[in-house]
């Protein structure tokens, strides 16, 4: 049987499947994001949406799957830089795709979207390393 340490020890460091798993959720998003930026006026591919929504909720689930991917450690600024830039690069491409332009309120709700990925990222992040030490914790028992 293995002691807590070692279980504690594999939950830390994902093996390489796993990180390559965590790479693509975020490399596969991006480049779809990419493409929908593109496409002039794709108003039938995200028609269930508002704009607004469809930005923080792209751009959240980026700045979560980015944090995961390629900073596991930290630091959440990296990742906000990253993003924005991801975002400010959409909305100058729109300038020059038919039906579409630039939006200073996409931006501001990429980086609401950005903000709240990178705070769930962090909170995850807490509560994992709390699962994980109340793991590494000898059970004490009653004598």
């Amino acid at each position: 049987m293995k002691s807590p340490s070692v279980a504690v020890q594999q939950v830390a460091q994902p093996g390489p499947w796993l990180k390559l798993l965590w790479r693509l959720a975020f490399w596969i998003p991006l480049v779809i994001s990419i493409a929908v930026a593109w496409t002039p006026n794709p108003a039938g591919l995200v028609a269930s949406m508002a704009g607004s929504v469809a930005h923080i909720a792209a751009a959240g689930y980026l700045a979560f799957a980015l944090s995961l991917a390629h900073f596991r450690q930290g630091p959440w600024p990296a990742v906000a830089a990253w993003m924005m830039v991801w975002g400010v690069t959409i909305e100058l491409v729109q300038l020059f795709v038919d039906g579409r332009g630039a939006q200073i309120a996409d931006l501001a709700s990429d980086a609401l979207g950005i903000a709240i990925g990178c705070t769930g990222y962090a909170l995850w992040q807490r509560l994992t390393h709390r699962a994980r030490d109340q793991a590494d914790k000898p059970s004490r028992s009653p004598a």
